[in-house]
């Protein structure tokens, strides 16, 4: 009969220690997700380039410099594409520099080839006369 109470008790524990190990367990997982979210806050909005400064920055006393950029290289166009970080404002203004000066460069060279037909037809019609 003693057996049948040390039973009873040791039933008794293990849902207590269940609840205790699942309670540590969410604790644990809540930590990590919060600490994730800060470090998510603390890339979001910067740009490109300040992004890259921040991760070569922090890692570049741990394992040097180039192994910094290279893992920067590797870490910057999955921010990007989370849109966690934006694009650098000089880079933007830069590709629509490169866009207008290629849309002006096909207006100047369109406009010289029909600069070009007319002086040749205006050519032919004085030669004809």
């Amino acid at each position: 009969m003693a057996k049948d109470v040390v039973e009873i008790e040791a039933d008794k524990r293990r849902p207590i220690r269940f609840l205790v190990r699942l309670g540590i367990l969410a604790g644990l997982v809540y930590g990590v997700g919060r600490f994730l979210m800060r470090k998510k806050d603390e890339y979001a909005g910067l740009t490109e380039s300040q992004a890259r400064d921040k991760i070569v920055e922090k890692m570049s006393p741990r394992i040097g410099d180039d192994t910094a950029k290279e893992i920067a290289d590797q870490v910057i166009p999955k921010l990007k594409d989370k849109g966690l970080i934006k694009e650098d404002p000089m880079e933007a203004a830069a590709d629509d520099i490169v866009t207008a000066a290629d849309e002006a460069v096909d207006a100047m060279e369109k406009g010289v080839a029909d600069a070009a037909d007319k002086v040749a037809d205006a050519v032919d019609s004085a030669i004809k006369d």
